[in-house]
């Protein structure tokens, strides 16, 4: 198992797959204690993303286990990792939490409209957030994303062109995590397979 730079393995492996719960636990604000174990830190989330080659098998577990949480932030990011892990076999799981569902929505002629600055503020409200919360900027495309899910809101350009909120951040935040993948063909096939379900 290699480590990309600047990241360094600090800790025992058993401890990487509690510290996914860190992600979701920062950026709500909260804090997160095992026993009498001091906070762990965003760093050691970080390292978990960063790792390359087969993840360890308990590791791999708790991602599966938590990929069925109720929390939308804990499910999206096991699910990236199981499907960079393994695309055959985590395709169900990463379309459950990064797909876009509005296209009953868009065949009753309903597009809901917001201005860039709008996003804009949205965006740098998402960053500060992680900012403050010591995260950096990595889960800011993610958290982006879950903002516009479920909103089916979109940017009309003056040429008329429009874009799905949702989906810019999705695409944006698969390509970060997935760099040896086509991030553009992972949404592609998901919004084929959300149209399907409609």
């Amino acid at each position: 198992m290699r480590i990309r730079p600047p990241f360094l393995l600090t800790r025992p492996l058993r401890l990487y797959s509690w510290s996914i719960f860190c992600l979701a636990a920062l950026t709500i604000g909260c804090s997160v204690k095992q026993g009498e174990q001091a906070n762990l830190t965003s760093y050691e989330w970080l390292q978990v993303i960063a790792i390359e080659g087969p993840l360890p098998l308990d590791l791999r577990r708790d991602l599966e286990s938590i990929s069925s949480s109720s929390n939308s932030r804990l499910r999206a990011a096991a699910a990236v990792i199981l499907y960079r892990e393994d695309p055959n076999q985590y395709w169900d799981t990463l379309f459950e939490s990064y797909a876009v569902h509005d296209y009953v929505l868009r065949k009753q002629g309903i597009q809901n409209f917001i201005g860039a600055e709008e996003m804009a503020s949205k965006l740098n409200e998402i960053e500060s957030s992680c900012l403050d919360s010591g995260l950096g900027r990595t889960p800011v495309l993610l958290l982006a994303f879950l903002e516009y899910q479920e909103k089916n809101q979109w940017l009309e350009f003056e040429d008329g062109a429009r874009i799905s909120l949702a989906r810019f951040f999705r695409t944006a935040f698969l390509a970060q995590m997935l760099p040896a993948l086509d991030a553009e063909d992972i949404a592609n096939r998901m919004d084929q397979a959300a149209r399907e379900q409609t």
